[in-house]
C-alpha cells in the first residue's frame, strides 16, 4: 500500500501525513515519488484555495513495466525483489523530470532514502547500468 501524500503547500515546504505530521523536504519528496498526492493549496493565512484530485504519481501501468524490467531494487548490488520497492525518478518530477520509463527505477526503501535523506545520487553510466554516487 503506497502513502497518500498531502502537499499543504508548494515545492520546498513540508507535507502532512495523516499518520504522522508534518515531514521534512527530504522526506515529502521521497514519499512523493511513488504515492498517492493530493495537493492542497492554501493561501498566506492557512485558508483552503482549492483541493486537488488524488492520483498516483506513478501510475499502474508504468509500475507493471518498472516491475518487469527491474524485478527488483536497480541500487547496485542489491537484491530485495520488487515487492520491497518504491518507483523512484532519477529526475524528480517536481523540478521538471518525465514520467516515463527512461527516468524511473525500482529502488529498496533503504536505498531510496540514502538518495533523498542521505544526500547521494543514482546515475546511469555510459552502458545502461546505474552508479551510486555519494554525498
Amino acid at each position: 500500500m503506497k502513502p497518500h501524500l498531502t502537499l499543504i503547500a508548494r515545492q520546498g515546504q513540508a507535507a502532512e501525513l495523516d499518520w504522522a505530521g508534518l515531514v521534512p523536504e527530504a522526506t515529502r519528496r521521497r514519499l512523493a515519488c511513488d504515492c498517492v498526492l493530493s495537493d492542497i493549496k492554501l493561501d498566506p493565512e492557512g485558508t483552503v484555495l482549492n483541493t486537488g484530485r488524488a492520483r498516483r504519481t506513478i501510475p499502474p501501468s508504468l509500475r507493471r513495466t518498472l516491475v518487469a524490467r527491474d524485478q527488483g531494487c536497480r541500487w547496485p548490488g542489491c537484491d530485495r525483489p520488487w515487492r520491497w520497492t518504491d518507483g523512484h525518478d532519477l529526475w524528480h518530477w517536481e523540478d521538471g523530470g518525465p514520467n516515463s520509463l527512461a527516468n524511473t527505477v525500482l529502488l529498496c526503501r533503504r536505498h531510496h532514502r540514502k538518495l533523498h535523506e542521505g544526500g547521494w545520487a543514482l546515475v546511469w553510466a555510459p552502458g545502461g547500468d546505474l552508479v551510486a554516487r555519494p554525498p
